[in-house]
């Protein structure tokens, strides 16, 4: 590898260079022996043999025992917005032709590693889009979602996954649900919860908000039949009726 290239390289051991060699996306605790200098979570890094040869590069995660999800195996790639462009162009292409134009209206748009996203599930649902991700540094690049949102069939986003209302994700959700309808008016955003409406009807972020999936999910009250829920306790809720006229208006779809 001749060219100076800008990030942190960590050293694998010869099972994690076989590994990656054979198309495993992910490095291992165990099989790091060596690190170029700090290196934070969520950072790109460069991975090496130890003997120098560059195998790929990826999101590091001291914290994780996956150290390192390889985003790419290609040395010239530059990690700009054109690059996440092209992989969710290639991602949506290949959809539409393994799948149709019927099919692909409600199927899994991006699905992790093999669409070259370490960590990212994006699944469509007619016109909605519901994101989960996994990885720290997809995380933290999360923004390029947006570019799906400027296409003509989203009408917008849910944040589920976890919680999204957990007290250390609330003011980032608020963040994204702001820049959403800033930059987006005309696009929905929903929301899945385990807290019950009157719990967190008076949060900042609620302005932004135009459906809310509230309560825990309960197995025993479980019914595949459902729409845009699980189990029978939950309450599809319009949450800008509801904030207008301090009553509780469930959801009804146009």
């Amino acid at each position: 590898m001749k060219a100076q290239r800008p990030y942190p390289q960590i050293t694998i051991t010869p099972k994690g260079e076989a590994a990656l060699v054979g198309g495993h996306p992910w490095v291992y605790e165990g099989e790091v022996t060596g690190l170029s200098g700090p290196v934070s979570d969520g950072q790109l890094v460069d991975v090496t043999s130890r003997r120098g040869s560059w195998l790929g590069c990826g999101f590091f995660n001291s914290r994780s025992r996956i150290r390192v999800r390889v985003l790419s195996r290609n040395p010239n790639d530059r990690f700009d917005r054109a690059f996440w462009r092209r992989r969710i162009q290639y991602a949506w292409d290949y959809r539409k032709t393994v799948m149709g134009p019927e099919d692909s209206r409600c199927c899994r748009v991006i699905f992790g590693e093999a669409d070259g996203f370490p960590g990212l599930t994006v699944d469509r649902f007619e016109s909605v889009l519901v994101a989960q991700v996994l990885c720290l540094g997809m995380e933290l690049i999360k923004e390029e979602l947006f570019s799906l949102l400027s296409r003509d069939y989203i009408s917008g986003i849910t944040f589920s996954g976890g919680d999204p209302l957990y007290t250390g994700n609330r003011e980032e959700i608020e963040r994204l649900a702001r820049k959403v309808k800033l930059e987006y008016p005309e696009k929905n955003i929903w929301l899945y919860t385990g807290y019950r409406w009157e719990e967190i009807s008076a949060l900042p972020l609620m302005q932004y908000i135009d459906v809310l999936v509230d309560g825990k999910f309960i197995a025993d009250l479980k019914d595949t039949k459902l729409h845009w829920k699980g189990s029978f306790n939950q309450r599809i809720i319009d949450v800008q009726k509801s904030l207008q006229s301090s009553s509780l208006y469930l959801y009804h779809a146009e």
